[in-house]
């Protein structure tokens, strides 16, 4: 069956290059530093993170529809230090895969406002330690196993006929997530380590009270 698949999308992707070539590749990424402090309860807060996204496309346009394969690269990277007192370091990487659809539902001049469909799966490697003048260590890692849905808004803009910009919307999507987690920690105190599993399922919702300015993304598309 997976031959047969795979045997499918071969010829449906070369058949629709000779005939049409409506080809067009791209790809959008994003990238967050921040360096923040704050005090709760007399107590200073020192927080470092870094972020970055990467995601290259491959799609072919059917007049308003696309549809499209992308890889996903993300890496991440934080601290968290408490007056010296108490350190929590954490760094994940991931890798996956989506699919997606967009359907064109307004354009006006060289702006097109655009709903886009997609299908992800995310593996994640978190490394996460805490340590205590205590001399009291903690070392915790997670493998992360993610298959989401999302429906956003994308704004796309035209430069010429073959290349345009556009950015997506995440914080305004609606979607859905389910989560595997199998996790393991270790305890300078203890000699044994503690392994869990965990799954979950969350829907997500837009909301105007928690905006996260990394749900936005900027990318491009050149077109054959």
């Amino acid at each position: 069956m997976k031959l047969k698949l795979l045997v499918f999308f071969i010829c449906f992707f070369s058949a629709s290059f000779v005939f049409a070539q409506s080809w067009f590749i791209g790809g959008s990424a994003a990238f967050n530093i921040s360096n923040s402090e704050y005090t709760s309860d007399e107590t200073n807060y020192y927080v470092d993170s870094i972020m970055i996204n990467i995601s290259p496309i491959l799609g072919y346009k059917f007049n308003k529809v696309d549809i499209g394969i992308y890889p996903i690269f993300q890496f991440r990277r934080g601290e968290n230090n408490n007056n010296n007192v108490s350190n929590t370091q954490y760094e994940n990487f991931g890798i996956g895969t989506g699919l997606f659809s967009r359907y064109n539902f307004i354009s006006f001049k060289k702006f097109s406002i655009l709903g886009s469909l997609s299908l992800e799966y995310l593996y994640t490697n978190l490394n996460d330690s805490y340590s205590s003048p205590q001399n009291i260590d903690i070392n915790y890692k997670s493998y992360i196993h993610r298959t989401s849905f999302r429906l956003i808004p994308v704004i796309e803009y035209s430069l010429s006929k073959h290349f345009s910009l556009y950015s997506d919307l995440g914080i305004l999507g609606i979607g859905g997530t389910y989560i595997h987690d199998s996790n393991s920690s270790s305890h300078s105190d203890v000699s044994n380590n503690v392994h869990q599993k965990r799954n979950s399922f969350s829907f997500d919702f837009p909301s105007v009270f928690n905006i996260n300015l990394t749900q936005i993304s900027l990318g491009f598309f050149v077109h054959f």
